[in-house]
């Protein structure tokens, strides 16, 4: 400080009675922008520097936890309304099919196929053609190819459906009433019947009326059931009598030792009987 100025300072000071350290106290000064050091770029970190910290990420000491969810609403509620969609989508999946059958049904005969189904052991296919289709129509005289794809498609159905053996009506008629050398044309020499718990099938007598064969292998027994109810009991041992020569001649040729062992007997048991004389087809199909 140059010496006027600052005996000017010395002056003051004594007048007004002030501290002598306002005399040697530098003032502080303030540095400029470009003397300021940059403090923003610096990230404080309060915990000790990590060994394991990567160059382009570290990862965070506690892991984010997403945020809590509202209240449920009650269940009971949520699953009355998925009852209810669910009713109306079956509803409404009802009407489409009964339209399309009712469509069906209005058109003239003819082989186009309207549905196919998968055997039980998957090594065939049935189809329904449209003419076997009609059939189903009220007062209609069914036939042994829409019986049969009946069969299979509701034996598919069941949780049991894959031990029961649906036989051909057709073997089923030459078994019980063809001669010996047809017989053997329907041994079906791929098919094990060990592999099943039961058989099932039908047949038609005199062009005319439909009976029901069902095999039951634990019990060994064969049922022939009429919807007419007429003579049951006989109709069951003839039937019983013609299986076991039917296997006996499946190991003659094949070798084929299932079912051959089992000493088959006719059965009896009392179904609902048809009070007319053109439904045996519909009792068959629900036997």
């Amino acid at each position: 400080m140059h010496a006027p100025l600052q005996g000017w300072y010395r002056e003051h000071i004594i007048k007004d009675d002030l501290p002598e350290s306002l005399f040697t106290k530098s003032p502080d000064r303030k540095k400029s922008l470009d003397q300021e050091e940059e403090q923003w770029a610096k990230r404080q970190r309060k915990d000790s520097p990590d060994k394991s910290r990567l160059k382009y990420f570290h990862p965070h000491r506690q892991l984010p936890e997403p945020k809590k969810k509202g209240k449920k609403k009650p269940a009971g509620k949520a699953h009355h309304k998925k009852d209810e969609s669910r009713d109306e989508a079956t509803s409404l999946q009802d009407n489409e099919a009964a339209g399309q059958v009712t469509a069906l049904w209005r058109r003239n005969n003819c082989e186009v196929v309207v549905a196919v189904v998968r055997s039980t052991d998957k090594t065939s296919s049935f189809l329904l053609h449209h003419s076997e289709f009609k059939i189903l129509q009220p007062h209609k005289w069914l036939v042994g190819e829409t019986i049969e794809w009946y069969f299979q498609a509701t034996t598919k159905s069941c949780s049991h459906g894959t031990k029961i053996y649906i036989l051909n009506h057709y073997s089923a008629q030459v078994i019980l009433n063809g001669e010996r050398s047809l017989v053997c044309k329907q041994s079906l020499p791929k098919v094990n019947f060990g592999n099943y718990n039961a058989v099932m099938s039908f047949l038609n007598v005199d062009q005319n009326h439909w009976k029901f064969i069902y095999l039951h292998e634990p019990s060994g027994q064969v049922f022939l059931i009429d919807p007419a109810g007429q003579k049951e009991k006989d109709e069951s041992e003839h039937t019983a009598l013609k299986f076991r020569e039917y296997f006996q001649m499946r190991r003659s040729r094949h070798g084929k030792d299932d079912w051959v062992d089992i000493k088959w007997k006719g059965g009896e048991i009392t179904p609902t009987m048809q009070q007319d004389t053109f439904s045996c087809g519909v009792f068959v199909m629900q036997v």
